[in-house]
């Protein structure tokens, strides 16, 4: 078994460190309201200083005390910004013990080549980055979270990658890599549905079936990495790592649709805050959460409006 207890059993103090990606807007400022709230020192990352800034001000206007949120500007495309944060997060705390990775971009539309690499490079690429920066960071019983999304299931594969991916004792960061450059090459050569790459637009009325074939691929890497590191991670750092998908969030990223951003940062700020784990119900690792349930990495269902339904073409129609 593992631990799924009461998240409210404070283990956390004014001295847990925190830190959020993408933490101006949405999801990731909800995730930092809740945490700073709950007395943590959130430190708010975005890739925008001003609007990281504005945001820092916008949760001090609702009462947080100041002396629980830091920011600091990071642009996960850039090491340089990811080594100058992981610089900065050393010298001033000699550690954290949360790294929820929210930080990305969404991308709609059939991708080009050129779409497609920006969108892999940040979501995929870019979380990487930040974390291998903040691992050295990150104390015995910390935890790692990834936003990641139900875009991100292995079954939108219909070529040999789906079985790659699941064989979890063979797959390696290079496998990742070998899987992104070839999608790449169907992209190129405009043969994403027909050299099995994701088509999740079959599931959405009048849709071009790749719509979001670049998200979804960008999301689908960044599961399959997880997964693998998580175990790693786990046995040999005491680190716990997993995913979760917050559904469809009324953010910007879904054009204001869905549910509330209190409902999408639920299960992130759960699985943060879970209280520490003993031998016989150890703390969850390499797991992919949705509503605080644990679905696994293929045939997730959607989470919608706070509900659970199997295909985006089961929704209500007047969603």
């Amino acid at each position: 078994m593992v631990s799924t207890g009461n998240p409210e059993r404070m283990w956390w103090s004014k001295d847990t460190i925190a830190l959020v990606t993408g933490a101006n807007k949405g999801i990731g400022l909800q995730l930092a309201r809740e945490l700073a709230r709950r007395g943590l020192t959130t430190i708010l990352t975005s890739r925008d200083e001003s609007s990281g800034r504005k945001a820092i001000e916008s949760l001090l206007e609702e009462g947080i005390d100041r002396e629980r949120l830091v920011y600091h500007q990071l642009d996960i495309t850039s090491p340089d910004s990811v080594d100058a944060l992981a610089d900065w997060v050393s010298r001033s705390y000699g550690r954290i013990e949360i790294l929820i990775n929210n930080a990305g971009v969404n991308s709609i539309g059939v991708p080009d080549l050129e779409q497609a690499k920006y969108v892999v490079e940040t979501n995929y690429y870019g979380t990487k980055r930040v974390i291998e920066a903040m691992v050295p960071l990150l104390k015995p019983g910390a935890r790692i979270v990834n936003v990641s999304s139900k875009v991100g299931d292995f079954s939108y594969l219909k070529n040999e990658w789906n079985a790659k991916l699941e064989d979890i004792a063979t797959l390696t960061p290079s496998s990742i890599d070998e899987m992104i450059q070839e999608f790449f090459r169907a992209v190129e050569a405009k043969e994403i549905k027909a050299r099995g790459w994701p088509c999740m637009g079959e599931e959405i009325p009048l849709a071009p079936p790749e719509i979001l074939a670049g998200y979804s691929l960008s999301k689908i890497a960044l599961n399959a990495y997880a997964r693998i590191i998580a175990e790693k991670l786990a046995r040999e750092k005491e680190i716990f790592f997993n995913s979760m998908c917050p559904g469809s969030t009324s953010t910007a990223m879904s054009g204001f649709k869905g549910h509330s951003v209190e409902i999408g940062a639920d299960t992130a700020v759960w699985i943060a805050l879970l209280p520490p784990g003993t031998p016989e119900e150890p703390l969850p690792h390499g797991r992919f959460f949705m509503d605080r349930k644990d679905v696994g990495f293929s045939q997730m269902p959607v989470f919608y409006d706070g509900q659970f339904y199997k295909t985006l073409g089961d929704l209500p129609k007047s969603k």
